[in-house]
């Protein structure tokens, strides 16, 4: 099983042979066995309880490859990933997928579980409720999950649903409504 203190993969590749014969096959791919899972509040790795440690790592900052490192470095088991591009998907922000892949990459084989931000429905607002939009939203976090997904690295995705449009997280103290952002941009 892939764990944060050893993280085996497997390596597969499938080859197909007509009367002996071969006829074509794939390239390697790695894998791993892993169950994650959540109980109440505690979170599950195959099936021991597990107290999650790690920071942020934003590829709309640039390579992070580095710093990934320095927090497997510093004792951390796990870090949020927003990218290929920056959770909320601007326009004009460069896409990283080989960084994100490489970064997932990483975390296979070192141990460390990746929580990857999906694209954010802040910049839709309420329209991601249109039934268009909602399709083409859900389309979207369908492509992307395919083509990242395949990791024993990835925990969870999560999306960040901040619909209210202010720029800081809210804390859970402040959802009553009485939080008022100084700057809501």
């Amino acid at each position: 099983l892939w764990t944060f203190d050893d993280p085996f993969l497997y390596r597969v590749r499938a080859r197909l042979y007509l009367r002996e014969q071969l006829v074509d096959e794939s390239q390697w791919h790695r894998f791993g066995f892993r169950e994650f899972s959540r109980r109440g509040s505690d979170f599950i790795l195959n099936g021991k309880t597990t107290h999650l440690r790690g920071h942020q790592i934003d590829l709309g900052w640039g390579n992070q490859m580095e710093r990934v490192k320095e927090l497997k470095a510093a004792g951390m088991n796990c870090f949020e990933l927003s990218g290929p591009i920056r959770n909320n998907w601007y326009a004009g922000t460069p896409y990283r997928p080989r960084q994100f892949r490489e970064i997932l990459d990483y975390a296979d084989e070192h141990g460390l579980l990746a929580l990857p931000v999906l694209p954010s429905a802040r910049i839709l607002k309420d329209r991601i409720f249109e039934p268009g939009v909602a399709k083409l939203y859900k389309r979207r976090i369908d492509k992307h999950i395919r083509r990242f997904g395949n990791h024993p690295s990835i925990g969870m995705w999560f999306m960040n649903f901040n619909l209210a449009g202010s720029r800081w997280y809210i804390a859970p103290t402040k959802i009553d409504g009485s939080f008022k952002p100084e700057n809501e941009a």
